[in-house]
């Protein structure tokens, strides 16, 4: 079977994609010196839903209209923006941007679970099995040494970091439960979505939080700008178009190039210092879904 050539342009949409995702948590990471959690994730959400709105209008995109797909598009904005990213957010008050990153890169494993029982087809098979027993003990290695040494490392180090699996973990329900909802247009999909995690975020930080009693430094607000325009809404409208453009295996990249970079941003800008289990749980992880991902795509042969 020949190998697909992409053009340029698709390799410039993952680079931009691989670029914005890998700044989320460095992004976080500073926004939470001068805000709460709950207020982070709002003004991320307000500042993403508005870009998708003129986008939306612009391009004459209606809302849904039924019961049924205004039920999906509230299971989805819980499963994809609500909770896991205040899983995410709160963990990554706890623990390096670095690790964060790191923790979300096993999404696809947990994909590869959901998808098992949830969708037709999508058995695990032998080799997929072995890339989630790699991944799984990536994420020992990760949590382990500091679950193991409890004299001197905080609980909340590991509670963030379980946090942050846990949004992970999120993220690869919201990917099941898209594949199986009624077909929808994606900026629709996408508007609906943010528009319902908007309402519930602002509520919960002016019910939880004091939003405007924040007296955040300059990089704070800028960084909670950036979530918003770029990782949030920009990067919603690339994944869609990329995805349609290149397709999912070439969309896979991003799992392997995200998390690396994550990294390297933390050390270079935050002045984070991994540890050893860090690099090698990262490995272990990212082989992993190479062996699932690789499964998956000669299924698809």
């Amino acid at each position: 079977m020949s190998r697909i050539r992409h053009p340029a342009s698709h390799w410039v949409l993952l680079a931009c994609l691989v670029t914005m995702w890998s700044t989320t948590y460095l992004a976080i990471k500073v926004a939470l010196t001068g805000f709460d959690p709950l207020t982070v994730i709002a003004a991320r959400l307000v500042l993403a839903t508005l870009v998708l709105l003129g986008i939306a209008a612009a391009a004459g995109t209606r809302l849904p209209r039924t019961r049924v797909e205004w039920a999906w598009m509230l299971w989805l904005a819980m499963l994809g923006n609500c909770l896991p990213f205040f899983f995410i957010t709160w963990g990554t008050q706890h623990i390096d941007s670095s690790l964060a990153g790191i923790l979300v890169a096993v999404m696809p494993l947990g994909v590869l679970v959901l998808a098992h029982f949830a969708l037709p087809g999508e058995r695990i098979t032998r080799e997929k099995a072995a890339g989630f027993v790699l991944g799984f003990a990536g994420v020992v290695l990760l949590i382990g040494p500091d679950a193991l040494d409890l004299g001197t490392t905080s609980a909340l180090h590991i509670l963030g970091q379980l946090a942050v699996l846990g949004g992970a973990l999120l993220y690869s329900g919201n990917a099941v439960s898209a594949r199986r909802m009624p077909p929808m247009d994606s900026i629709t999909v996408a508007l609906a979505t943010l528009l319902i995690a908007s309402v519930a975020m602002v509520s919960c930080a002016f019910w939880f939080e004091d939003p405007f009693a924040a007296r955040p430094p300059p990089e704070a607000v800028w960084s909670v700008v950036w979530m918003g325009l770029f990782p949030t809404a920009a990067a919603t409208i690339v994944y869609f178009q990329l995805i349609r453009r290149a397709g999912a295996s070439f969309m896979a990249l991003t799992n392997y190039l995200t998390p690396g970079i994550s990294v390297l941003l933390g050390m270079v800008l935050l002045g984070e210092r991994p540890g050893w289990n860090a690099f090698a749980g990262m490995a272990l992880i990212l082989a992993g879904v190479a062996i699932a991902q690789s499964a998956w795509k000669r299924r698809r042969g």
